[in-house]
């Protein structure tokens, strides 16, 4: 059990930092794209997260909702009092939320250790730096097999981004042709 708790503290640690740099780079985007990169992030990365997390919160707070019948609102119910509407609000989040700093708010609040006894760290810079240089070798892996042009494009741009900015990039199919536009803006055109 102890090597159970440990993997899945790894994993929802791993998952949380990996949301953290995302939403880092956020920023360098225009409302518009910004939006849909957010809901991408946000129904992808950070429901992975919320279901990890409330995976182990269900085991913490004896949940009989565990495993492939949990159903996230079912948990709530048996979180402390004053957790409920920090669990409340990641469920929106995850589900029809907008705003990935909302849901990193409130997931803050939900795995303080007065609610929890998973530790959740948040990346110093030489973590960060780690993190993104194991993100950067990994695409480069990847792109030494992948076939599919639309996932070199996706692979290719990202890397990009992690060489332009020092943080990671998660954003959705239909949004590639933004990140094409905001890195190729540091390149020249032909002299």
């Amino acid at each position: 059990a102890v090597v159970s708790t440990q993997s899945t503290g790894e994993t929802i640690n791993s998952l949380y930092n990996t949301v953290l740099l995302c939403e880092k780079g956020l920023k360098v985007f225009e409302d518009a794209v910004r939006s849909q990169i957010e809901k991408h992030i946000l129904k992808t990365l950070c429901l992975d997260l919320t279901k990890a997390t409330f995976t182990k919160l269900a085991e913490e707070h004896d949940c009989p909702f565990q495993g492939d019948n949990m159903k996230l609102d079912s948990i709530v119910a048996y979180l402390p009092k004053n957790a409920k509407p920090f669990a409340t609000s990641i469920i929106t989040s995850v589900t029809s939320g907008t705003n990935v700093q909302e849901f990193i708010e409130s997931y803050t609040e939900l795995t303080d250790p007065q609610y929890t006894q998973l530790l959740v760290k948040k990346l110093d810079k030489k973590k960060e730096r780690n993190m993104v240089f194991a993100q950067k070798q990994s695409l480069l892996e990847q792109l030494k097999t992948e076939e599919n042009s639309a996932n070199l494009l996706n692979m290719a741009c990202n890397l990009i981004f992690i060489k332009q900015h020092s943080t990671l990039l998660h954003v959705p199919g239909r949004c590639t042709s933004a990140v094409v536009k905001h890195i190729s803006r540091d390149f020249t055109g032909p002299q």
